[in-house]
């Protein structure tokens, strides 16, 4: 099953995510999640990247729903498995969103944004996010957009984090020659029945890990919990 995640990226995203998986008894954990946001305030973008890296998910955008940018970006880039098509994820300088800056002195709201900018910058690189992609995400104005291509999103991005791949190849012997045959259709039996036992494995490897964070985030957000470590 697939949570779809459409729609801009506005203060209270990540309190209406998990109190939507609480009241529709939906397990987010190992979750797989669609894609199809222009973008939004960058803080809680973050939170939600924060909390899908922590749950293991899979991501997916795709033109069946739409496009993925700005703040999205930062959530499709902490997921530990990225499908996308070239030109459908985009990058641009991230931002505070207006409602938060309303009421600010300009000082104020110098602080508030550069230290949330700061925070995104951070964690992208914290991802492994490669430095050319960060820097032309911020080199970009907040109504400019630039759409990755496949090359970029293969090679530059990746379909997984470095980490995470290289963890896999250890603990559950991903071949990567296998999977790069499977997503040219030209796979054999043999490469699909490795292909399953490594997704097989994954998901052994993470499932605990991935339970207790999701249960951890609903306690710290939804009841006043102490702080998930």
């Amino acid at each position: 099953m697939f949570v779809l995640m459409k729609g801009e990226i506005v203060p209270g995203d990540y309190a209406r995510l998990l109190e939507f998986a609480v009241n529709n008894n939906v397990n987010l954990a190992q979750g797989k999640f669609i894609l199809a946001s222009p973008g939004g305030d960058v803080s809680e973008g973050l939170k939600i990247g924060q909390l899908l890296k922590s749950l293991y998910a899979t991501v997916a955008v795709g033109p069946a729903t739409g496009q993925c940018a700005s703040a999205c970006f930062i959530i499709f880039a902490s997921a530990v498995r990225r499908l996308a098509t070239g030109g459908m994820v985009g990058i641009h300088r991230p931002y505070v969103y207006p409602d938060r800056l309303r009421s600010l002195s300009p000082s104020a709201a110098e602080s508030l944004e550069t230290g949330a900018l700061l925070d995104a910058e951070k964690y992208l690189h914290e991802l492994r996010v490669p430095t050319s992609l960060v820097e032309e995400m911020f080199e970009q104005a907040s109504t400019e957009v630039h759409w990755l291509t496949e090359r970029e999103l293969a090679l530059q991005l990746g379909q997984r984090p470095p980490w995470y791949e290289e963890f896999l190849i250890a603990r559950c012997g991903l071949d990567k020659s296998a999977e790069t045959r499977f997503y040219a259709n030209r796979s054999s039996i043999q490469d699909n029945m490795g292909l399953q036992a490594t997704a097989n494995c994954e998901q052994n490897l993470t499932r605990a890990e991935a339970l207790k964070n999701f249960d951890c985030s609903v306690k710290q957000q939804l009841h006043g919990g102490p702080q998930c470590k």
